[in-house]
């Protein structure tokens, strides 16, 4: 669900308040990207990125969202 295209606003906020609460600057921009971020080159590792964010101080960080089920 936060991972997904139309989530931005509710996965920024939820970020926003997790990093305020711990003294960090809050989300400005967010991104949900293509998860799958393919090697350039063979010594390249492989990675998986949900969505890319930015704070109010211009630092841009990469979001992996995972998801667990369980019965209930």
């Amino acid at each position: 669900m936060f991972g997904s295209p139309g989530s931005e606003a509710v996965l920024s906020a939820i970020l926003s308040a997790v990093r305020q609460y711990h003294g960090f600057p809050e989300v400005t921009d967010l991104e949900i990207t293509n998860p799958v971020n393919l090697q350039t080159f063979r010594s390249d590792k492989r990675s998986v990125v949900d969505a890319r964010a930015r704070d109010r101080s211009n630092t841009v960080f990469n979001i992996e969202v995972q998801s667990y089920w369980c019965r209930g």
